[in-house]
């Protein structure tokens, strides 16, 4: 029942009827599952009832548009490759911009290693070369994380979207059994740690050995934490690191700022 009927009616019955009077009240009643299409018809109020916690404002715009792909395509988890493409293409100038920095870091790291070696007992003095060489081939060292944390919330908002939302609930895609749940026989997070681990190769690699072992490692955590998540959210990061897979794999292709690059290290 919707709390706004039942404080009308607790109003009423303080305030409109005196002592011994009858009357009739009437409620409306909604039973069944917290689907927000039809708790919204009712207007009641009752779709305040799927609570997605601070991470709202994404959330319902999120299961919105997978709402609006599944009447398209009639899969849920088309639809959630559908929004993972939508969400990619919103944030393709960051992830381009992030990308250029990282080759810029690949073609840098030779010279980088010859600063550190060269004033080896001065690492202040170290440090300043290696932002200024920074600073001349315009790279960012921390570029390549910023795609990561816009997508974290996104990550967190769907999280709460399969765990609240009744639209996706026992929902099968592909061998899976429920989108809403973790995948039975671990076969995309095994996927996703292999993306990671080509990415990885991708990039420039660290140039402190523990550092370097950790991004090693990593590929291999992420998966073990994957195994956990629900299959709906595995399969949206899994998509997403092919598309940024393939991006990366075009910008480092291109010839786009490398004899600049160059010229800048020299």
């Amino acid at each position: 029942t919707s709390h706004r009927a039942s404080r009308s009616a607790r109003v009423l019955a303080e305030g409109a009827w005196g002592p011994g009077a009858t009357g009739n009240l009437g409620f409306k009643v909604s039973t069944g599952p917290k689907v927000l299409a039809d708790m919204k018809e009712l207007e009641l109020g009752l779709e305040d009832t799927v609570q997605y916690g601070v991470f709202s404002i994404i959330a319902r715009p999120m299961l919105f548009l997978m709402t609006l792909f599944h009447s398209w395509v009639g899969s849920w988890g088309l639809a959630i490759i559908l929004l993972t493409v939508v969400v990619k293409l919103l944030v393709f100038p960051l992830d381009q911009a992030s990308y250029k920095s990282m080759k810029k870091m690949r073609v840098l790291a030779p010279r980088m290693q010859e600063i550190r070696d060269q004033f080896k007992s001065d690492p202040q003095r170290q440090q300043q070369e290696i932002m200024s060489m920074y600073k001349e081939a315009g790279a960012n060292p921390f570029s390549g994380c910023l795609p990561m944390l816009i997508q974290m919330p996104i990550w967190f908002a769907l999280y709460r979207v399969l765990w609240n939302s009744i639209e996706l609930y026992q929902v099968p895609f592909l061998y899976f059994c429920d989108l809403s749940v973790r995948d039975p026989l671990c076969i995309f997070p095994l996927a996703l740690s292999g993306v990671m681990y080509v990415q990885q190769k991708m990039s420039p690699p660290p140039t402190d050995p523990n550092q370097k072992m950790m991004m090693q490692m990593m590929p291999f955590f992420f998966a073990f934490i994957m195994f956990a998540l629900p299959s709906g959210l595995v399969l949206y990061i899994l998509v997403s690191s092919l598309l940024r897979l393939g991006q990366q794999w075009m910008v480092n292709r291109s010839g786009d700022d490398e004899p600049k690059v160059v010229a800048a290290a020299k």
